[in-house]
């Protein structure tokens, strides 16, 4: 009994018994194999020629950037980075697709009835060997239409990538609408300039505000010489003063020096009736001056001779001379204080002595006049300063909007874009489908491979068919 190849795989393959199986259907498979191979040449022969035109979309940077203000940065190519693999699925997009469908060069190939899907049958987009390069091919059996169709496909891709990236005519537009509004802002905040220019109020305050301020020079001058003399007065008054208390310290200080001898006499000399008189008689004339003056010591004098002379000590001096002490304290206090006033006191009795002087009374009224008018002044000279500025904001903004919008125009007009067409299309002249040969030998090979499972699958049915007989 013949060995199953099929029945017996899972326990070990026999590559003979296949052999032997795929020699007997040779016939077969030699047929289907041929047949599959004239079929598919027979096809190609018969099938219209296919023709594929190429046109090169380069993507590159800027060759050049305007800038007219800095103001409004335009973003330069290397600041903004795509991916490649985004051009590509632009350029299959429906956006741009629907375009190339309504386009006259298609016209004829759709034929009025055609998709997207038709058409993206017909088109491919790859990237080149440098990733900047992208290749837009369309096959047609026209290479006249192929052509023209890749040309149009390649010019309605850079300009849909130039809407999307780069300056365009809705770029421009919008700077353009732009300038023309800021424009009537400049020309309404202009108008509110003139017109508070041409009734404001700010010279008129400023020479009633000069004419305030001269009055106040003038009475403030015949005030001041008014008041010269009495300020004369109260300082020659106050210098004889201080003359005064600096002679009367000078008077203690002389005292002082007396008392202290006359304490250095009485600790060191001896005891005897003439020292003790002439101790007495000192002390007693220092006491005089001390608290009397040169007249009472004349007169403490005589009653002193009349008396019979006690001897003093050191303690009686020292109560003088602590005396003497405190009172030069207290002079030099006074004459502190005095000199002060001297250099701070003649402004401020000045300041005192014209509150109720009739002069300092206008002085004062037309110092307020003048604030307030002043208040006034600045008032207006603010809303000017507003207005000003309102002005000036606004024609930088229409100069800054200008520009740009210029800028958007040249930058349209010139092209200069990120996206360009490389090389356009040319009529194909050599046709890329269909390939008569490689056909024929996929398809013969396809027989060979069916017609062979085939054999092997027939050789297994029998066999299993066989065993369940038996």
């Amino acid at each position: 009994m013949p060995t199953d190849p099929i029945s017996d795989y899972d326990d070990e393959i026999d590559l003979r018994a296949i052999f032997q199986t795929l020699w007997k259907a040779r016939k077969v498979i030699l047929i289907v194999t041929l047949a599959a191979a004239v079929a598919a040449f027979a096809m190609s022969s018969f099938s219209p020629k296919q023709y594929a035109a190429s046109a090169i979309v380069a993507i590159t940077n800027p060759r050049y950037l305007l800038q007219f203000d800095p103001r409004i940065e335009t973003v330069s190519a290397d600041k903004i980075q795509v991916n490649a693999k985004a051009y590509l699925g632009l350029a299959t997009s429906d956006a741009v697709l629907a375009q190339l469908l309504e386009a006259p060069e298609t016209a004829t190939l759709m034929d009025g009835t055609g998709t997207l899907e038709d058409l993206r049958a017909m088109l491919e987009a790859k990237a080149g060997t440098d990733p900047s390069l992208v290749m837009l091919t369309v096959t047609d059996t026209d290479p006249a239409r192929a052509a023209a169709v890749a040309n149009a496909w390649a010019e309605l891709y850079v300009a849909y990538i130039g809407n999307v990236y780069g300056q365009n005519q809705q770029t421009q537009a919008f700077f353009e609408s732009q300038g023309v509004a800021r424009k009537a802002d400049y020309d309404t905040a202009q108008r509110a300039l003139e017109e508070f220019l041409g009734n404001n109020s700010v010279n008129k305050l400023q020479r009633e505000i000069a004419d305030r301020q001269t009055l106040i020079n003038q009475y403030e001058a015949e005030q001041t010489t008014s008041r010269g003399h009495s300020l004369s007065q109260q300082l020659q008054n106050r210098r004889q003063i201080l003359t005064g208390y600096y002679s009367e310290l000078a008077i203690i200080e002389q005292l002082l020096d007396d008392a202290r001898t006359l304490r250095e006499q009485v600790q060191y000399e001896s005891a005897s009736t003439a020292a003790n008189t002439g101790n007495a008689l000192a002390l007693l004339l220092l006491r005089s001056q001390a608290f009397a003056g040169d007249a009472g010591a004349n007169v403490q004098l005589q009653i002193s001779l009349a008396q019979s002379a006690e001897p003093i000590t050191t303690a009686d001096v020292d109560s003088l001379i602590a005396v003497l002490e405190s009172r030069q304290v207290k002079t030099q206090v006074r004459i502190d204080t005095l000199a002060a006033q001297l250099l701070t006191d003649p402004q401020v009795s000045a300041e005192e002595l014209s509150q109720d002087d009739p002069i300092s009374q206008l002085i004062e009224q037309y110092s307020n006049e003048a604030l307030a008018l002043t208040a006034q002044l600045e008032a207006e000279q603010a809303r000017q300063r507003e207005l000003t500025q309102a002005r000036d904001l606004t024609w930088e903004t229409f100069t800054t909007v200008a520009r740009k919008a210029e800028e958007a125009r040249i930058a349209t007009a010139s092209g200069n874009g990120e996206v360009s067409l490389a090389s356009r299309a040319s009529v194909p002249t050599e046709k890329v489908g269909p390939k008569r040969a490689l056909n024929t030998a996929l398809a013969g090979m396809l027989g060979l491979m069916l017609s062979a499972f085939g054999a092997l699958a027939m050789n297994w049915w029998r066999n299993d068919k066989a065993d369940s007989l038996h």
